[in-house]
């Protein structure tokens, strides 16, 4: 007789869900450290044409200061929900805007 039943997936612990998520998110914001990654984004991405010097550097230690910070778990809910539902430690591109929110939350300090 063959047992039927559907096998759960194995749980991940809480604290190695927060780890993979702060890695990606800080590996995002080494990427943004590079002034000419964040120069070019600001450009692309905001329509800034020339970022005043004074207000990158603003941003990098704005950036500096989040790469430190725990994870925002009421931020990263739904991954973090996904995660532990599916025991699937895999991040799907669908949350690529939730790490790029996340770094916005400091952009926006100072780009208005």
């Amino acid at each position: 007789m063959r047992n039927t039943e559907i096998q759960k997936p194995a749980a991940i612990p809480h604290t190695s869900i927060l780890d993979m998520i702060r890695t990606v998110r800080n590996d995002l914001i080494k990427d943004f450290l590079d002034v000419r990654h964040l120069t070019e984004y600001l450009i692309r991405s905001h329509n800034i044409h020339r970022p005043d010097q004074v207000i990158v550097e603003q941003i990098c230690v704005g950036l500096k200061e989040k790469l430190i910070a725990p994870v925002d778990q009421r931020h990263y809910q739904t991954l973090i929900r996904q995660v532990e539902e599916t025991g699937d430690a895999s991040i799907p591109g669908q949350y690529r805007a939730l790490f790029y929110s996340d770094l916005e939350q400091v952009l926006r300090r100072y780009v208005h």
